[in-house]
């Protein structure tokens, strides 16, 4: 399949042997995904509800079994288009009403099939499809023993309706161990056509006024003929580069809701604080203040944020990154926010104080770090990297040399006890097994070592890390744990071999700043993988959570927070030793804040 993007003057071209899928949302977070045939129990269009998301559309289906030549996608117009022998098709979604079109340029003979149903949800009984006809509309009433009625609108010419259930297999999630991989979905009946409008919503009367609304509205017109672009561009060309990152700060717009940044889509619908804090500063002002705010206002039990706040599972390194994004960021905080942020941190830094070892490390819980499929309890080199952070933040807001004084004994520890002949620094404290997570320490707390400290450091972990292809493997490749074939939602892989979008662009990101003469080649290898993961891979434009370790291959959650915003730091060249906090004694009232 060829594959093409339309944001520069020059289209971005590449073949790729496999069938990538596109993926559009609207302001709504409504979502559009479709693989070139059924892959997927994640594909199809999803309406997001106060309740969460409920998929509405399984697919749309040609006749002749036919597989398109092309995909193309307008970025500017938010429609993605599929390229036949004879016509062409394209899918777009209204940006700020539930509503999909579906157009060809000629009239093709299609089958309507639907799936509604909560985006986790699996009802096998009590699925009901009331259908009935008005003013040229075919209304569907849909309603099961779970959740809320809704109401799917559909504008199509001459629907012959067969209302039969038709059981769907999907080939991606059995590859990805990801049950199920075989559902019925709702055959709701045929047609020839060149035009489909599909309006959802939660109540009759908008579903249909949103259907007849757009029953006249086009977007075909903004596929483009690209046989002109037919040369393949090169990765690192500016115009790729600056494709690739309208892309990723596109995706960061697509997951940002009202309350917080999703971690990712389909299936990563939450938002989770180590993956929205990460992603802290490469949000507009505005929108990284208002979910600075929330972390305000939250409980932080244990002095730990939750995995997903109002959860109960604590993260261990949310709190630590939350610090480090205050630090980077240019976030003008007010005197009131300085306060109430200096009186949690305190606090939370009592509640760390009771879990420290005799060195001053903190511990981290069964799965409470980022690598939370392996367990990994103890003290983790980035957990301690991070509470370091926390101290220096908390110094900067109070003033207070306890907070610097302790920072600067617990840096000393952790270069005394974590640093080790094998793997330059060990990953954790009684564990020299070499994992990525050098990086990690590397980029939040670069003051731990000197640059030429860190490249021994990094000419011992590289060579056991290192995937040809340009990424890092989550184990050394001599570990028994280690798997270069991703082993999906098994997690036998997940962070025992699989490649990590997220931790190579940080890696690239500190090899830069280290030392980016020496470390050219695997920095150009990393930004090339990245650059191509976005453009060429799985949802095309999107980028995504982790490779098998064997070769480039996106797996994982197509559309990931985390990937994107490191991938524009590494784009951007962010410089890792610099603050643009500005210390600010705070009143010894922050002390006795109450939130």
């Amino acid at each position: 399949m060829k594959i093409t993007h339309h944001y520069t003057k020059q289209p971005m071209t590449k073949m790729v042997n496999a069938s990538q899928a596109f993926l559009l949302a609207n302001n709504k977070k409504d979502f559009i995904s479709f693989y070139p045939e059924t892959s997927s129990r994640y594909e199809g269009f999803f309406m997001r509800t106060p309740n969460g998301y409920v998929k509405i559309l399984s697919g749309i289906e040609i006749a002749g079994n036919l597989k398109p030549l092309e995909m193309s996608l307008n970025h500017l117009f938010s429609t993605a288009g599929r390229k036949y022998h004879n016509f062409t098709e394209s899918f777009s979604l209204d940006k700020e009403s539930s509503v999909v079109i579906w157009e060809t340029t000629e009239k093709q003979k299609i089958k309507l099939f639907l799936d509604v149903r909560g985006i986790f949800e699996f009802p096998d009984f009590g699925r009901n499809f009331e259908i009935t006809e008005k003013d040229g509309v075919t209304l569907i009433k849909y309603t099961d023993n779970i959740g809320e009625p809704i109401f799917v609108a559909i504008i199509v010419g001459n629907l012959k309706l067969l209302k039969e259930w038709s059981k769907k297999v999907y080939t991606r999630d059995a590859q990805r161990n990801s049950a199920p991989y075989s559902l019925y979905e709702f055959l709701l009946g045929e047609a020839e056509t060149e035009k489909v409008v599909i309006s959802a919503a939660l109540t009759e009367t908008e579903a249909i006024s949103k259907a007849k609304e757009h029953s006249t509205v086009s977007k075909i017109g903004f596929i483009k003929n690209d046989t002109a672009s037919s040369r393949q561009t090169n990765l690192t060309h500016r115009n790729s580069l600056e494709t690739a990152k309208y892309c990723a700060r596109r995706n960061l717009e697509d997951l940002l809701r009202p309350d917080g940044l999703m971690a990712g889509l389909p299936w990563f619908v939450h938002p989770w604080s180590r993956d929205e804090l990460l992603s802290l500063p490469a949000l507009e002002e505005a929108k990284a203040k208002k979910i600075l705010k929330r972390y305000l206002k939250a409980d932080w039990p244990g002095g730990k944020i939750p995995v997903i706040i109002g959860s109960s599972h604590c993260s261990s390194d949310a709190l630590g990154t939350l610090c480090w994004a205050i630090l980077h960021a240019d976030f003008k905080l007010s005197l009131d926010d300085k306060i109430i942020l200096a009186g949690k941190i305190l606090k939370a830094l009592e509640e760390l104080e009771k879990q420290e070892n005799s060195l001053g490390f903190i511990y981290s819980g069964y799965n409470e770090s980022w690598m939370d499929t392996i367990g990994r309890e103890g003290y983790p080199i980035e957990i301690q990297a991070l509470y370091s952070k926390i101290l220096e933040l908390a110094y900067f807001l109070t003033g207070d040399v306890k907070y610097d004084k302790k920072r600067n004994q617990l840096l000393k520890n952790i270069r005394l006890y974590f640093l080790n002949d094998k793997v330059g620094i060990i990953d954790i404290l009684s564990d020299d097994t070499a994992r990525p997570n050098i990086f990690l320490a590397a980029f939040f707390a670069p003051e731990i070592l000197t640059n030429k400290e860190w490249e021994k450091c990094f000419d011992k972990v590289l060579p056991k890390l290192w995937l040809s292809w340009g990424g890092l493997a989550s184990v050394e490749k001599g570990s028994p744990l280690y798997l270069d074939i991703s082993s999906g939602e098994t997690n036998q892989s997940y962070h025992n071999g699989d490649s990590w979008f997220m931790v190579n662009n940080i890696a690239a990101l500190v090899l830069w700043n280290v030392n980016h003469r020496k470390y050219g080649r695997f920095i150009g290898r990393i930004l090339e993988a990245s650059t191509e993961e976005i453009l060429y891979h799985n949802l095309i434009g999107h980028a995504g959570e982790i490779s098998s370790a064997k070769s480039l291959d996106s797996w994982g959650c197509g559309s990931q927070a985390f990937s994107a915003s490191t991938y524009l730091y590494l784009v951007t060249h962010l410089k890792i030793r610099e603050y643009k906090f500005v210390k600010k004694n705070i009143p010894a009232m922050a002390k006795t804040s109450m939130f």
